[in-house]
């Protein structure tokens, strides 16, 4: 753990320096991430986006209406076991008292933590601060709801040096053995919205969100388990390559779900062009969308961290409009830039006689689609939304 503390240190520190504006929850994610990994932790045991339900006890306090919290990231021996550290992110705070007085509004979210997940460890990591949280206070109806969270200490990020980082990892590293078993009675579901993999977890059983094991339709029968750990992998991968291979994959998988389509080519080389995945129409026994195009239908994939730009959509309606094909679908994991009417956004909006179709997917539509969508019906939907500039 030693030789790990400056790394620790330098994450910490940089923290200040590298916020971005409309990026923070995402960078201050990824930074408790590599803390947790530096500290012992491995990949399987951190778990991100983890939505808990609210006890009874904290719900009926007037400060609290959710019935369910979401952590941005938990450390568990297993999803469904007894958190061992729970991290909240609070991007809107920016202030606190003293390294025992936290601000109102982040003292306030540290105690709908506290009392929520009852794990060793509760976190609240802001944009210029980590405030940690040591055990658990079961505390009466009588009390105070701030009372919940009395026990915590405020790391501001201005003032980390080799002895707080100290405290920091004495207190956080990975213990011998990990929390384990669970009063869970269910198996973990998604969360449709989010556009990172989400895990449910409740303490009893009074809310139960529907849980699939596959889509089955008439044109697309997905198996969701196989499908969740694709997905995962796409979205943990550090790697640029290995992001956009496993992107790859997981497209391909859920393409070659269409009952009427076939993944024919990965990666092909033309005189002039490459393609990530090219699609065939393999015909069917129903009336569907695919008859009306032609009969390939190229696949460009994109797992940035941006948004891609116009040039990008640009370039691959221009290999498709090569190769004299009428529709292409463009995934990106951030989306496009742009409105409707300007940029990206504005370039794929339009219906061109003259031009191919070119159909966006985001992760949020790939996510959609893990909480049981059919994607038959979501490319029917873009491809009459496009016709009609909706």
């Amino acid at each position: 753990m030693v030789d790990n503390r400056s790394e620790i240190k330098n994450i910490f520190a940089d923290i200040p320096n590298k916020l971005e504006e409309g990026s923070e929850n995402e960078l201050l994610i990824q930074s408790i991430i590599d803390v947790f990994e530096n500290l012992g932790y491995s990949s399987d045991e951190i778990y991100v986006d983890v939505q808990i339900k609210v006890p009874q006890d904290v719900r009926v306090n007037g400060y609290v209406d959710k019935s369910v919290l979401t952590f941005d990231v938990i450390i568990a021996d297993t999803i469904s076991s007894q958190p061992y550290i729970a991290c909240k992110i609070l991007t809107s705070s920016e202030e606190y008292l003293d390294n025992r007085r936290l601000a109102p509004d982040a003292h306030l979210s540290l105690s709908e933590a506290v009392g929520t997940v009852k794990s060793e460890f509760t976190i609240l990591l802001t944009n210029n601060f980590i405030a940690v949280q040591e055990g658990y206070m079961p505390v009466g109806y009588d009390l105070e709801y701030t009372d919940y969270a009395t026990n915590y200490t405020v790391y501001p990020f201005n003032k980390i040096n080799d002895a707080i980082i100290e405290q920091i990892t004495n207190k956080l590293q990975r213990p011998e053995k990990l929390p384990t078993g669970s009063t869970l009675r269910f198996p973990p579901g998604y969360h449709p919205d989010q556009t990172k993999l989400t895990r449910w977890l409740f303490s009893d059983s009074d809310i139960i969100p529907e849980y699939k094991e596959e889509v089955k339709t008439k044109y697309f029968s997905l198996d969701l388990q196989k499908y969740s750990e694709l997905l995962y992998d796409s979205y943990t991968s550090k790697k640029p390559n290995k992001k956009g291979e496993n992107l790859e994959k997981t497209l391909s998988y859920i393409f070659g779900s269409l009952s009427m389509i076939e993944v024919r080519d990965k990666n092909l080389r033309t005189k002039t062009a490459e393609f990530d995945i090219i699609l065939e129409y393999t015909g069917s026994d129903n009336h569907n969308i695919f008859e009306y195009y032609d009969r390939f239908i190229p696949i460009e994939s994109k797992n940035t961290k941006n948004p891609v730009d116009v040039k990008e959509i640009r370039n691959f309606s221009d290999k498709i409009n090569r190769v004299h094909l009428d529709i292409g679908i463009f995934v990106s994991w951030n989306g496009i830039t742009g409105e409707r009417n300007s940029d990206a956004e504005g370039l794929i909006s339009e219906y061109d006689k003259n031009s191919p179709i070119i159909i966006v997917l985001t992760s949020r539509d790939l996510y959609r689609i893990l909480d049981g969508e059919c994607l038959y019906n979501m490319i029917d939907q873009k491809l009459y939304s496009t016709r009609f500039d909706i």
